[in-house]
């Protein structure tokens, strides 16, 4: 609702005519209903400039009936006390929904109508509906993972109506009946310190332009207290800081309330494990992981380079992979490369990431982790559900990107196994970059599912985005990511399984780009159709690859020893 102002007479005009008529009770203010309902007498002036009404000079501010005149104002002094009765459950799951949806977006865009509706029915929705448990662990996550920033909280909690918009800057002022608060704003505003009797309705409205949040006034404040102590001793340090939980409950209201769950969410966040964890020989049955980092890779071919005098060029290669495979297991903190298994659901991933060691690191690795959030909440089960995994993911980038996390980007490929009902087993997959998917037959035929985008050691198309460039050995610039543009997943679809037949999921390091780093379908097909399991496919992929580069070789057998054809067919008619 908004209405226009005063015309330059000094006339009230509909807008005014309008509002001066309206229940206070059933007017919103800010984003939230006032809880102040008949008990307030007159309309505050900020309230009325937040409609564009300015009445003639002079006129009351009153508010229609029904009122009761026997009630005073708002006491916000006893509300301030009220604020600490409220279930930290309720503000949890307030705050938790506000980021949930946040999540969802890539930019803050206030102007945007869909948008604010959206915001505006999680702010006023007095009983938020709870996460569920694999949501919130969602959240937490992205916390700490950097999705939310500060500029988020910010524009978070400006949503939340303070008490000096729903009740007047007077009704705050009065309210700070301690020495000590009304020192804390007299301190903060331009009236100093020791001029807290000169304090005014104007004293609040300095302080809510200049602190318009607590995370805007908790390092001065701080310091402030601080400051105390170290002039009067410990006991009065205590009394100001005591007094400083009332004076920001009075001032910022739920503003403070909600600014004390988001704090209390980081340090949750901050004890999460990592998710990300060294795969070896806990891989379940039929599926084989063989993982290296590009440092190791470089020591190995200088130690066999300083150690092989005298070997011919097969037994240079013979050797290069035997050491190469010492290591087959590593998921050194120097690779760049990420993979995801999920066996219950039969969903897995691989992801390289790019940007320098930590940026490219923190990409995959958060890519990985958001599959696995999202697999926890949804249940997933085609190609399209795939891409919509990889394009979240690529907006929680994004995000992370955009408040100042070193993250840089990486590419990403999924697959999940899925039958039909018509008994059929098959491979969805979804695919951005470089990183490819084959699924090789009994016979030694490698098909290729994806193609690269991009040329040679140039890739075109990733989740996330920065100012990214990232540079070969040749030093041939590899990544240019100084546009911005985000990933489109185009790349996705279904092929159909027999038995025998086994998925690669794989990182170009295995594969390379160019020259003699290539590795051909036929090399490829060869190396996993002849190797007796899974895990021997993988590490005959990571010992023969020839590109320096961090290597991910993930094989998955479509039907592990012991399964059926029927299985899934089996399964879920007696399910029935």
């Amino acid at each position: 609702m908004r209405h226009e102002s005063l015309n330059g007479t000094g006339q009230q005009n509909a807008g005014w005519d309008n509002l001066k008529d309206t229940p206070f009770r059933e007017v919103k203010h800010g984003n939230e209903e006032t809880p102040l309902e008949d008990s307030m007498h007159y309309w505050p002036p900020e309230m009325l400039a937040n409609y564009g009404v300015v009445p003639p000079s002079g006129q009351q501010y009153k508010a229609s009936q029904p009122y009761d005149n026997t009630k005073p104002v708002i006491d916000i002094h006893e509300t301030a006390r009220n604020y600490e009765d409220v279930p930290d459950a309720k503000s949890r799951a307030k705050v938790l929904n506000l980021l949930k949806w946040r999540s969802m977006k890539t930019h803050m865009d206030d102007s945007d109508p869909s948008f604010r509706r959206e915001l505006d029915d999680i702010i006023t929705n007095n009983t938020p509906e709870p996460l569920s448990e694999e949501a919130e662990e969602e959240v937490l996550y992205d916390i700490r993972d950097g999705v939310y920033g500060t500029k988020d909280e910010k524009f978070l909690l400006e949503q939340i109506a303070p008490p000096s918009l729903q009740y007047g800057n007077k009704a705050v002022l009065d309210s700070l009946r301690d020495l000590h608060e009304r020192r804390f704003l007299a301190n903060f505003t331009a009236v100093g310190f020791n001029g807290y009797n000169n304090l005014g309705e104007y004293s609040v409205r300095e302080f809510m332009n200049k602190y318009p949040t607590p995370m805007d006034f908790v390092g001065d404040l701080q310091q402030f207290v601080g400051d105390i102590t170290r002039r009067n001793g410990e006991q009065k340090g205590a009394e100001y800081k005591e007094a400083a939980e009332s004076f920001m409950n009075k001032v910022y209201g739920k503003r403070y309330k909600y600014y004390k769950q988001f704090e209390e969410l980081k340090a949750e966040a901050e004890e999460l494990p990592d998710t990300y964890e060294t795969m070896g020989e806990k891989l379940p049955k039929g599926v084989g992981l063989a993982t290296v980092a590009r440092g190791t890779l470089r020591a190995i071919r200088d130690y066999v380079a300083q150690n092989g005098a005298g070997l011919n060029g097969t037994e240079f290669t013979q050797r290069l992979c035997s050491e190469t495979l010492k290591y087959r297991h590593e998921q050194a903190n120097e690779s760049q490369d990420s993979v995801y298994i999920n066996n219950e659901q039969r969903i897995y991933g691989v992801f390289d990431g790019a940007g320098g060691v930590a940026g490219g690191k923190e990409a995959s690795r958060l890519a990985s982790r958001v599959t696995g959030s999202l697999a926890k909440q949804y249940s997933l089960g085609d190609a399209r559900q795939l891409t919509n995994v990889l394009t979240m993911a690529g907006a929680k980038i994004v995000n992370a990107t955009n408040n100042g996390r070193e993250v840089g980007i990486t590419t990403g490929t999924l697959a999940q196994f899925v039958d039909g009902d018509d008994g059929i087993r098959r491979v969805a997959f979804a695919s951005v970059g470089d990183s490819r998917i084959y699924v090789v037959h009994a016979d030694g035929s490698a098909e290729l599912l994806t193609q690269d985008e991009g040329y040679e050691n140039m890739i075109e198309n990733y989740l996330g985005y920065s100012n990214v460039r990232e540079y070969d050995d040749a030093g041939i610039m590899r990544y240019d990511r100084g546009s911005g543009r985000q990933e489109n997943v185009t790349q996705y679809g279904e092929r159909n399984l027999v038995r025998g037949d086994r998925v690669v999921i794989c990182s170009d390091g295995i594969t390379g780009d160019k020259g003699t780093d290539l590795m051909s379908p036929e090399e490829v097909g060869y190396y996993v159709a002849g190797a007796k399991t899974a895990q021997a496919a993988a590490e005959s992929l990571l010992g023969y690859a020839r590109k320096l580069d961090d290597r991910t070789a993930l094989v998955l057998d479509a039907y592990p020893a012991g399964s059926s054809v029927v299985d899934g067919f089996l399964k879920r008619f007696f399910k029935k």
